[in-house]
């Protein structure tokens, strides 16, 4: 992987064309790889790729840099609207010919689900698209861009970005109770990818740190609730308890980190978390409650002292 950056930065593309093909239709690693290969300058190197040699992958990683590049321009004070509308249109055109050229691959889609955050209904109707519908399911009436997720969901089923690009989707353009209602209703009964029980500990965090900037009423206690309670043992015992322990390096850092956190807060034994992180450590979402709690303690120290005290809270081999 890091050879594969270093060539893009050095204006070189054959190592991350093979790398890609490497990667073939293992499409979880095929995503994580491609949206790491994109996060950087390397846009002209990618074009050139494009342009050199035609291809899938080519098609695929030039949508994810486009995505990327969106997101970067809607976040940009800086940035008109005239000038995201522009690379806006280029990221969604290159979406649909990475789609064209490899129809199988999902993440053509879950980049549509990416760009998909940025645009309000202003936008969409400007453009002439209507990419949001609602579901027959009356449990769920939230309207959004349900028919990307099905795409990219029958080309890859449970896909994790997939489903995290849609609950994102709902916390930038839904009702402030939209993602939890999505991961409440994603986890009762319709999951294919038991990682994904992570949801609402995501939707709550999100929750989180938009109601309780610096230290507001309600912060020290937010986690204690049943409803957190139940969702974090529902990831804890029926997900990572499932996953055996040669593989724990394989999960994502971001879940386990959350869900130890989440596990602590709420007073439920938290150890297998921890362990399962090894030696690793990231500082998501120690350092964002630290921020709202306006607490000057390092993130690794806070994590230190959770991890230490769930430890000495481990049940004894064979008690």
């Amino acid at each position: 992987m890091q050879a594969a950056l270093d060539d893009l930065h050095m204006g070189r593309f054959a190592a991350a064309r093979d790398l890609l093909a490497r990667t073939g239709a293992n499409w979880p690693l095929r995503g994580q790889r491609s949206l790491l290969l994109a996060r950087g300058d390397h846009a002209t190197t990618v074009r050139a790729w494009l342009a050199e040699e035609p291809s899938g992958d080519a098609a695929m990683l030039w949508a994810r840099v486009l995505s990327e590049k969106a997101v970067d321009a809607k976040t940009n004070r800086a940035c008109t609207s005239g000038q995201f509308d522009g690379v806006a249109r280029l990221a969604w055109k290159a979406c649909l010919d990475a789609a064209q050229m490899n129809p199988h691959d999902p993440v053509p889609w879950i980049c549509q689900l990416r760009l998909l955050q940025l645009f309000d209904d202003v936008m969409l109707e400007k453009w002439r698209w209507q990419p949001l519908t609602r579901l027959a399911d009356p449990t769920m009436n939230l309207r959004g861009p349900w028919q990307f997720l099905e795409e990219a969901d029958r080309r890859a089923p449970g896909s994790r970005e997939a489903y995290h690009r849609m609950r994102e989707y709902f916390h930038c353009q839904g009702p402030e109770s939209a993602p939890m209602a999505f991961s409440t209703w994603l986890v009762s009964g319709r999951l294919s990818n038991p990682e994904l029980r992570m949801m609402p500990l995501y939707a709550g965090l999100e929750s989180y740190l938009a109601r309780h900037r610096d230290g507001s009423p309600g912060s020290l206690t937010y986690w204690r609730g049943e409803q957190f309670r139940h969702y974090a043992r529902q990831a804890r015992d029926n997900w990572l308890a499932l996953v055996p322990p040669v593989h724990h390096p394989r999960l994502e850092l971001q879940d386990l980190s959350l869900l130890a956190y989440v596990l602590s807060a709420c007073g439920e034994p938290a150890w297998a978390a921890f362990e399962a992180m090894g030696s690793r450590m990231t500082p998501s979402p120690w350092l964002q409650v630290n921020q709202c709690l306006g607490r000057s303690l390092d993130w690794q120290q806070s994590f230190q002292q959770a991890r230490a005290a769930a430890y000495r809270n481990r049940p004894l081999p064979g008690g």
